[in-house]
């Protein structure tokens, strides 16, 4: 998606971004959609930030900007439905990661005036984080960016031949000590960001499909549980309302890892009960 509708971001610290009023197919072997981008550089239809209503604002990436599923079956054109007396403002990118999230929403954030702001996370941000995604350039931090696809310490394992000594973990059961720290760090600044502001902070975990049969949270989920009950920060854990479905496994694509449309429907109920914006 970020070859198609995206361009690169002015800000060194956010890399690219939505191409303004940019409109086409996205397709792979298992959907074929239409990806509009408003004047706002957000997708979807346009929005009148004029309108006297409590905005919701939405940070993530390809998971929560709807890739793979129509316009109107993102979560998050769902809860705007709903939620008749709210704006859903989303702004997540493909690619985005709690680093480049936290400089959007600081470069951003103020001209929309939330009431709430919404982080969702995955797996693979903590390693993003640290990495910033560049594979133009093959110097060392290209090959440290591979990390990011494989699972850091499974590849750690490759690399130092561990991995032939005893059974390879699951690439999501990783996680770094010094990685973590720096995620947490740009935590810090986002909710520093919204407490300034007196803007109410929610963080959503959204798992990855071959995590949904772990019974307890490991890896990098584990560290973000083990955190916002240590700082207290509100904080929804998708994974068990997806759990909970009669085929968890359908909640995603076949192939791609991302949520289906059947996804979205969960997600966007499971938020809205726990936001409680009505």
């Amino acid at each position: 998606m970020q070859s198609l509708f995206c361009e690169k971001d002015p800000h060194p610290h956010i890399g690219w971004r939505f191409i303004p009023e940019k409109e086409g197919a996205f397709k792979n072997k298992e959907f074929w959609t239409t990806v509009r981008i408003n004047s706002l550089g957000m997708r979807g239809s346009e929005v009148d930030l004029s309108q006297d209503k409590k905005r919701l604002l939405i940070l993530g990436d390809s998971i929560a900007v709807g890739w793979g599923v129509e316009e109107e079956s993102m979560f998050s054109t769902l809860m705007g439905k709903e939620l008749k007396n709210w704006m859903i403002l989303n702004m997540s990118v493909p690619g985005y990661c709690t680093r480049s999230q936290f400089f959007q929403l600081d470069k951003m954030g103020e001209k929309y005036h939330p009431s709430v702001v919404l982080l969702s996370f995955y797996h693979n941000d903590p390693i993003e984080n640290a990495y910033p995604e560049d594979f133009q350039i093959h110097n060392p931090q290209y090959y440290k960016g591979m990390e990011r696809l494989y699972g850091y310490h499974f590849l750690r394992r490759i690399l130092d031949g561990s991995l032939f000594k005893k059974e390879a973990r699951p690439y999501y059961r990783g996680s770094n000590r010094e990685i973590w720290a720096l995620t947490e760090e740009y935590l810090e600044k986002i909710m520093a960001w919204c407490q300034q502001r007196k803007v109410r902070f929610h963080l959503a975990y959204f798992p990855v499909k071959d995590e949904i049969n772990e019974k307890e949270p490991v890896g990098y989920r584990k560290k973000l549980v083990e955190y916002c009950l240590r700082e207290k920060v509100s904080y929804i854990d998708l994974t068990e309302v997806i759990q909970s479905q009669p085929e968890p496994r359908d909640v995603y694509f076949e192939i791609d890892e991302h949520l289906s449309s059947q996804g979205h429907l969960i997600v966007a109920r499971k938020l809205m009960e726990y936001l409680d914006l009505r």
